[in-house]
């Protein structure tokens, strides 16, 4: 995880890149504190990437967390939403009617290159896409379910560990169910 030593470093040299900025031991301790769950070299590179990129201020600490997020995210080949139903669109045509020929022997379940992509479908409904009169509606519908699935999923990645804790201890409750005690009052 990233030592106080590699963030302090870095900054330095961010601080190169960008000359009408200071760093002070207080901005270090508090992007130490904020990137200590960042491995040094996914640290080192983030900070690479940031200095190749285009940007006029200082990056924030959330500038360089997000391009950390961004380089592992990069690396899983998450399909676009574009590429996303394509794939869909290529699946509900190898496979057909899958879901109703399930019990045969030589079926052909789709297969989905993200769990994204399942959920999304699952969340559209296979046999609406595969029965749709007007696709284009569904694949709207599908690049809008895609995104919000995508965007909450990187979210729950770029969350502090600590913070991921006490949103999960302070969880809001489902409906029908108890407040929890700091709720009530």
């Amino acid at each position: 995880m990233a030592s106080d030593k590699t963030v302090a470093y870095w900054m330095g040299l961010l601080s190169a890149n960008y000359p009408n900025h200071t760093v002070t031991k207080e901005s270090i301790m508090i992007y130490a504190r904020i990137l200590s769950d960042i491995p040094d070299d996914l640290l080192e590179a983030a900070a690479v990437n940031i200095m190749a990129s285009p940007g006029a201020f200082f990056p924030t600490v959330g500038d360089w967390r997000q391009s950390a997020l961004d380089l592992q995210w990069n690396e899983l080949g998450i399909p676009t939403a574009y590429e996303a139903w394509e794939e869909v669109l290529r699946e509900v045509k190898r496979c057909g009617d899958y879901y109703r020929w399930r019990i045969e022997e030589g079926r052909k379940d789709p297969s989905w290159s993200s769990p994204l992509v399942e959920k999304a479908v699952e969340c559209v409904g296979y046999q609406a896409i595969q029965e749709a009169d007007n696709i284009s509606f569904l694949q709207n519908h599908f690049y809008k379910t895609y995104d919000a699935l995508k965007s909450r999923r990187e979210k729950q990645f770029r969350m502090l560990p600590e913070v991921r804790q006490a949103a999960e201890k302070y969880s809001l409750p489902e409906p029908g169910l108890p407040a929890l005690p700091m709720m009530e009052g």
